[in-house]
């Protein structure tokens, strides 16, 4: 599912980058950082018309019982995710801006969060943005 590239099938591709964001949103609002946000550490099927979705790799999960602490790690595993996928930046920002209306505990505005996963990106992944 990962990129342009990999990926010719769009509609299973948004799908996927949807339902991961929307797992994301859940664990992150029980303050927990999965730490292996990648798309090798998900595994999926088609249900019907429905995508299931399994997390593994779970070792690496941590509780942060204080937000100052989610913060960081927010954007770190929304750039670390999104960036498999060769995004533009109005597709990243489409993203994100899912993702905040899942989340329920909202550590940034979109555009705080949108910059800030942008910049990540390119600092920490080396991907012009």
């Amino acid at each position: 599912i990962p990129g342009r590239s990999q990926c010719k099938n769009f509609p299973l591709r948004d799908a996927y980058i949807r339902k991961n964001l929307e797992y994301m949103a859940y664990v992150h609002d029980k303050r927990i950082l999965h730490r292996g946000t990648t798309p090798m550490n998900f595994l999926y099927r088609q249900n019907g018309g429905e995508l299931e979705l399994v997390w593994i790799d779970v070792a690496t999960s941590h509780y942060k019982p204080f937000f100052y602490r989610m913060k960081p790690g927010i954007v770190m595993e929304i750039a670390n995710f999104l960036r498999f996928f060769q995004l533009n930046a109005e597709e990243r920002k489409c993203y994100i801006d899912y993702y905040h209306n899942c989340v329920k505990r909202r550590y940034y505005s979109t555009a705080e969060l949108t910059r800030k996963v942008d910049i990540c990106i390119s600092e920490h992944f080396g991907f012009p943005v």
